[in-house]
């Protein structure tokens, strides 16, 4: 499975994709909301996972743009702040700190 991940803290978004990868799945890797919608237009991917406080681009854009471009592509939430994980219509939702064990739980999830 193909998995964006949207982090605009490089260690998360290498622990991130260290952790998918370990687990048999193919990184896509973006440090802003920007370079996702960017990257969502020229790339297939199987789901979406990020971070809600991001630059100009927050994790409720992404989805957004996921919504309204692609339909039923799963997005996953992460987040530090618990008062984001109450958010509508993500397909998921890991609050940071994560176990990995938490993290593969919601993505097994989330492709149902």
């Amino acid at each position: 499975m193909v998995v964006m991940v949207v982090d605009d803290q490089e260690m998360q978004l290498y622990l991130v994709g260290c952790q998918l990868s370990s687990a048999g799945h193919s990184i896509i890797g973006c440090r802003s909301g920007e370079e996702a919608v960017d990257k969502l237009n020229s790339q297939i991917v199987d789901m979406v996972i990020t971070d809600m406080e991001m630059g100009v681009m927050s994790g409720e854009h992404v989805r957004q743009h996921v919504r309204e471009h692609f339909g039923p592509l799963p997005v996953i939430l992460m987040s530090g702040n618990p008062d984001n994980l109450r958010k509508e219509g993500f397909d998921g939702y890991l609050a940071k700190p994560f176990s990995m064990r938490a993290m593969l739980a919601a993505v097994e999830n989330a492709r149902r």
